[in-house]
C-alpha cells in the first residue's frame, strides 16, 4: 500500500513537471502553424456552409416571388377581362389577347427568374 502511494507521487510529480515544461521555439512555432491551418479549414468550411445556405435562401426568395408575381398577374387579368366586357366584337377580342398575352409574359418572366437563380445558385 505505502508504495503504491508512492508510485502516485511520482507519477503525478512526473505529470506535473511535464506541465510546466516551456516549449523550444520550434515546437511553439509548429503548434502556431498547425493552429493556423486547421482554423483556416474551419473558416473554409464555415464559408462553404454559409454560401449553400445562402443559395438555397436565394432559390426560396426567388420561388416565393414568382408566386406572388404570378398571383399579381392573375388579378390583373381578371380586371382586364372585366374591362375588356364593356368593348363589343373584334375590340373586345384583342383586348381578351392582350390581356391573356401580359399574363402568359408576367408568368414566363417570373419562371425565367427563378431559373436564372437556380442556375446561380447550382440547383
Amino acid at each position: 500500500m505505502r508504495n503504491a502511494i508512492w508510485m502516485a507521487v511520482a507519477i503525478t510529480s512526473l505529470g506535473l513537471a511535464a506541465c510546466s515544461r516551456t516549449e523550444t521555439p520550434a515546437e511553439t512555432n509548429s503548434d502556431v502553424a498547425s493552429a493556423a491551418r486547421e482554423g483556416a479549414q474551419d473558416v473554409a468550411e464555415a464559408q462553404r456552409d454559409a454560401a449553400g445556405t445562402n443559395a438555397d435562401a436565394a432559390v426560396d426568395t426567388a420561388q416565393a416571388s414568382q408566386s406572388v408575381t404570378e398571383v399579381q398577374a392573375e388579378a390583373d387579368y381578371k380586371v382586364a377581362i372585366e374591362k375588356c366586357d364593356a368593348q363589343t366584337g373584334a375590340a373586345r377580342d384583342a383586348c381578351q389577347s392582350e390581356a391573356k398575352a401580359r399574363l402568359d409574359t408576367a408568368r414566363a418572366n417570373a419562371k425565367a427568374a427563378v431559373e436564372a437563380t437556380e442556375k446561380q445558385a447550382g440547383k
